[in-house]
């Protein structure tokens, strides 16, 4: 079983909502995963390390999920 994509040319429309799809979803990571921790330090409440740490490893998913969504957009062209 081969998941190689680099045959796949998908329509403008498909590439739009896939991209929307991958945003959304690093989007509602980022909210559910460091939302609260996030509130937290901008609370001022004490936080360690490994609170920053995953907010910044969070924030760093979102913008993945978000190059991912580009990356479509740029093999359909549109």
């Amino acid at each position: 079983m081969s998941f190689d994509l680099s045959g796949w040319k998908p329509s403008c429309e498909q590439a739009k909502h896939l991209a929307g799809s991958f945003r959304i979803a690093g989007i509602a990571f980022f909210a559910a995963v460091a939302g609260p921790l996030t509130h937290a330090i901008i609370a001022g409440k004490d936080t360690g390390i490994v609170t920053n740490l995953v907010v910044l490893l969070s924030l760093l998913d979102w913008i993945c999920f978000e190059l991912v969504g580009y990356k479509i957009l740029g093999k359909a062209r549109c």
